[in-house]
């Protein structure tokens, strides 16, 4: 449990300290710098005891952690006395700095040795006890992390370290616990030799415990300093390890032998660094596989920028250097996150779009041709794809990759502490990403000095921001701001003309300002997981140049505004409504018109996704439905291509008017349990069943050429199919194929069609009946090619009807 009035007197401290950087007796003092360390170090620990926990009321997070946290408190209470000699010193010596009233002369000038000599010795006072403060909040900080490893230890061991609160009342119990015990320890990337030769070494040789130690350092001093037995050095790579990587990643085969000569020369350029091979693949990837193309590169003048950092020299730079100039832009975006920062396909789309970094083609939306700039730069090995993600729909960037995007783009682009930045720099900054969560959000400069900020992020937000915040930055196009800290939009977000994305995802707001309607030029609006939402403003319809909107997690919103009337809107999502229970009349709005024509609702809207409303029962849209006669005129979704229709069980009926939608292609419906028939849409090609128990029919479809059905048992009629060119079915826990499923082979014989697919993904017991000469093989001898196999692929059957190619394991 928290030491009774830590909280609050660390968010005292913090005050204090946030106040007194930018005040007069700081900078007089000189002591603005170590004051800026002190914050910042406050800021970590207060991080990492949150992290760690420093608020759970239980019994042994209090007894293990109250020791230090009293030598912090100790900390704090000497810290308020340093700021406030701070503020007084440094207010004696502004005094003395002021003119004399009778002379015009400052005292200063009068005794300047005795003033000099004076302020000198006051400055270092001041600045010796804040320095000792930062010692002494570091070694805290060590003494908690050697706590919560050491007791980390004991806890994998199967001890208990109780009640210690010490270091030293720690190491008996964990020498203890490791007595006799054979272990297997991992200390990666180690930084210095002291946790082993000072935390660890007694308490594992005491115990007489017996294994292996395995250290990881980019330090070789480290490890001798720690005594390692054996130090293997990761050797870089050989020239005939080097080209087969260069082969591998530039898909060379028969022009492999060709080019090894040059190849194995730009391998030996690239100092057998796996990295630089990678890169320069990637670059080799764009071009013709000939000589002449891979010599261009080899005599590439990017090779040798002395003026570049040693790290950063050769492939790397030269791999930046070939790019395109738009995607070096999408490229330098990425220093504008946290290392290790996992990158989503979607994040980073939507915000090159913003930036106007995606070149308009016609013919093209931008959002697709971003898609395109994000593989691009993975082929080129400068993304790294997320091994979990088969789509490559998440990433990351190499620490020395994004680097050399902080180098390239410094003076332009800055992601840290902004009070770390003095005002001149900060004027020149146009993007800016702040990575210290403060009490609240300021930027350096005068209050009435406009920036020229094009983009900001604040990721680790904080509650408040500053209130002329929004008007010190007026030519911003792309905004996030993201974290439950932020409770409250201000209505200053009216001055944000030039903005194209606004992002607030995972945000505490529980209404949006009325004058979020004056962004005339917003792109997108992302307003997902915002748990506390209750209310959208009609405002929201005045954004006439919108084209996503994602709405997530609006657990308190009843009812939507009449979204129907943004005119460029192409995309709508919306996910955890739990509170939405009809959608009608009200979503859709009066539409959108010229006068002449008939008014026309969502005008422009390409695709629908809504997904986890749980209470959601009635949908309409205008029609006959309305009763409204003059409503009956209006146009309805004409451009409407993908539906998707996730998780709302208690949704009883689609609407009319949505069969007769003719771009509509794609509808993908899931366990939406109330549904009992799709029927009747005439235009899609594509539709998907997943997990729906209440289907029972799907029928009249003329245009569909796909369909595919999982996991749906009360399904009893599929029928009307004409166009069907492509079936998969999957349910494991079936032991015989869908009755209905003869049924619909015997309408494709009658029409004389013999080219309809099968896929099914089943249980051995289904495969087992469709076999030759089993009672289901006249049904599958009937398609024109068939594919089955088990969830761990353990039987199988495929078969080719014009082939006559037969082959299964049973």
């Amino acid at each position: 449990m928290q030491m009774p009035g830590l909280e609050v007197l660390f968010g005292i401290c913090a005050e204090k300290l946030a106040a007194l950087i930018h005040d007069k007796a700081a900078a007089i003092l000189g002591v603005k710098e170590e004051l800026g360390k002190l914050q910042r170090r406050m800021d970590r620990i207060d991080c990492a005891l949150k992290d760690a926990g420093w608020r759970r009321t239980d019994k042994e997070a209090a007894t293990t952690t109250s020791c230090w946290l009293s030598e912090l408190k100790s900390i704090l209470h000497e810290a308020g006395d340093v700021f406030d000699d701070c503020r007084s010193e440094g207010g004696k010596l502004l005094d003395n700095e002021l003119p004399s009233a009778s002379s015009g002369l400052s005292i200063l000038r009068r005794i300047p040795l005795i003033s000099d000599i004076s302020s000198v010795l006051v400055r270092n006072k001041i600045a010796d006890r804040i320095r000792k403060l930062n010692d002494r909040i570091d070694e805290v900080a060590k003494d908690a992390w050697i706590l919560n490893l050491e007791q980390e230890i004991t806890r994998k061991a199967g001890g208990s370290h109780g009640s210690a609160e010490r270091v030293s009342e720690l190491l008996p119990i964990l020498s203890w616990t490791l007595a006799g015990r054979s272990i297997f320890l991992v200390l990666d990337d180690v930084w210095q030799s002291d946790v082993w030769t000072d935390l660890l070494r007694n308490p594992l040789q005491n115990g007489a415990a017996s294994g292996c130690i395995l250290v990881t350092t980019r330090d070789q001093n480290v490890a001798m300093r720690m005594g390692a037995k054996h130090i293997h050095q990761v050797e870089k790579m050989t020239v005939d390890s080097g080209w087969e990587l260069l082969c591998k990643k530039t898909y060379l085969e028969e022009d492999a032998q060709s080019l090894r000569s040059v190849g194995v020369q730009i391998v030996n350029k690239c100092g057998g660094l796996p990295l630089a091979i990678k890169v320069i693949a990637g670059v080799l990837t764009t071009k013709e596989k000939s000589r002449k193309e891979w010599e261009r590169v080899l005599k590439s003048n990017a090779w040798s920028m002395s003026e570049l950092p040693e790290e950063f020299r050769g492939a790397l730079y030269l791999s930046y250097d070939d790019l395109p100039p738009h995607l070096k832009q999408c490229f330098l975006s990425l220093c504008l996150y946290p290392e290790d920062d996992v990158h989503s396909i979607r994040d980073l789309r939507r915000m090159w779009v913003a930036e106007g970094f995606v070149n308009q083609e016609e013919g093209s939306i931008m959002e697709e041709l971003a898609e395109q700039y994000y593989f691009e730069l993975i082929r080129r090995s400068l993304l790294q794809p997320h091994p979990l993600y088969v789509d490559q729909g998440r990433c990351r960037i190499h620490d020395l990759l994004r680097s050399l995007g902080q180098y390239l783009s410094r003076g332009e682009s800055y992601y840290g502490d902004s009070q770390s930045l003095d005002a001149t720099a900060i004027s020149k900054l146009r993007r800016l990403s702040i990575a210290e969560s403060e009490e609240i959000v300021t930027i350096p400069g005068s209050e009435t000095e406009q920036l020229r900020l094009r983009t900001l992020l604040l990721t680790k937000s904080p509650p408040r921001i500053e209130h002329n915040l929004f008007s010190r930055v007026p030519y911003l196009q792309v905004l996030i701001l993201n974290g439950k800290g932020i409770e409250c939009v201000p209505d200053s977000v009216a001055n944000l003309i030039h903005l194209r994305l606004l992002d607030l995802d995972r945000t505490s707001i529980s209404m949006l300002p009325c004058s979020i309607g004056s962004l005339t030029n917003l792109q997108t609006l992302n307003l997902q997981h915002c748990e506390f939402l209750n209310t959208l403003p009609r405002s929201i319809t005045h954004l006439c140049s919108l084209r996503r909107l994602g709405l997530l997690g609006l657990q308190l919103c009843s009812q939507l505004p009449p979204l129907g009337q943004l005119p460029h809107l192409r995309y709508l999502q919306i996910r955890e409504a739990l509170a939405i229970v009809t959608i009608g009349p009200e979503l859709l709005g009066n539409g959108v018109g010229d006068g002449v024509h008939a008014a026309t609702v969502f005008p422009k809207l390409e695709f629908l996704i809504l997904v986890n409303m749980p209470n959601w029962e009635e949908w309409s849209l205008v029609g006959s439905e309305t009763g409204n006669s003059s409503s009956r005129s209006l146009r309805v979704m004409p451009r409407l291509e993908v539906l998707r229709v996730r998780d709302c069980p208690k949704l009883r009926a689609l609407p009319n008017g949505l069969q007769q939608l003719r771009a509509l292609r794609i509808f993908n419906v899931a366990r939406a349990h109330s549904l009992s028939v799709i029927k009747d849409f005439l235009f899609i090609t594509e539709l998907k069943i997943e997990m729906n128990n209440g289907i029972e029919r799907v029928s009249n479809l003329p245009g569909l050429k796909k369909l595919t059905i999982w996991d749906t048992p009360a399904l009893k009629c599929v029928d009307n199919l004409v166009a069907l060119q492509c079936l998969e079915l999957q349910d494991y826990s079936r032991e015989s194929i869908p009755e209905w499923l003869l049924r619909l082979v015997q309408q494709r014989l009658h029409l004389r069609d013999n080219n309809l697919q099968l896929v099914m993904r089943c249980s051995a017991a289904v495969i087992q009946r469709c076999l030759k000469g089993g009672p289901d093989w006249p049904i599958i001898a009937c398609f024109s090619r068939v594919s089955a196999y088990t969830e761990d692929r353990s039987a199988y059957l495929e078969y080719t009807k014009q082939t006559g190619c037969y082959r299964t394991n049973q």
